[in-house]
């Protein structure tokens, strides 16, 4: 077998995996929790089963996408997995990549820090497996380090 060489080797980054594996375990579980209570209960009519089971079903899938979250970079391309899309990026379509505050956790009022890639085509992109939480002043540091390998790894010289 061929030995990889750098540029053919694919580097992986997600903020935390237990965090999201756990979570889609959850949803997984309560699909099919639920699936089987309300397929117990006789009073439900038949529509309401079949729709509650294309319903449940379609969290799995939320669930099971969660759980896949993550960034790569593949030689001269980034892969982006979020919730329902992965996008492709080209090294020579990412300008830069910012970091972003958001109050996202009402319950223990939680800021987050959320990277964004910004496209030359103008457009931009969320990196979710990427959400760190962190103060509201400034970007965790070992985010920002995660930032400045990813492009490195795919020859962008821009500020973060």
């Amino acid at each position: 077998m061929a030995e990889m060489t750098p540029e053919q080797e694919t580097h992986t980054f997600q903020a935390s995996t237990g965090r999201q594996l756990f979570g889609g375990i959850v949803i997984v579980a309560t699909c099919v929790i639920l699936a089987v209570v309300t397929g117990v209960q006789s009073w439900i009519s038949i529509w309401c089963r079949i729709v509650f089971v294309l319903g449940c079903i379609l969290f799995a899938l939320l669930g099971i996408r969660c759980a896949r979250f993550r960034v790569q970079v593949r030689g001269s391309q980034l892969i982006i997995r979020n919730y329902f899309r992965t996008r492709t990026v080209n090294a020579s379509e990412v300008r830069r990549i910012t970091l972003a505050r958001v109050y996202m956790d009402y319950f223990s009022y939680s800021y987050y820090w959320v990277p964004r890639v910004h496209l030359a085509g103008g457009g931009s992109i969320r990196l979710m497996a990427l959400v760190t939480p962190g103060s509201p002043r400034a970007a965790p540091h070992k985010l920002a380090t995660t930032v400045e390998e990813i492009l490195s790894l795919l020859g962008v010289h821009s500020p973060i």
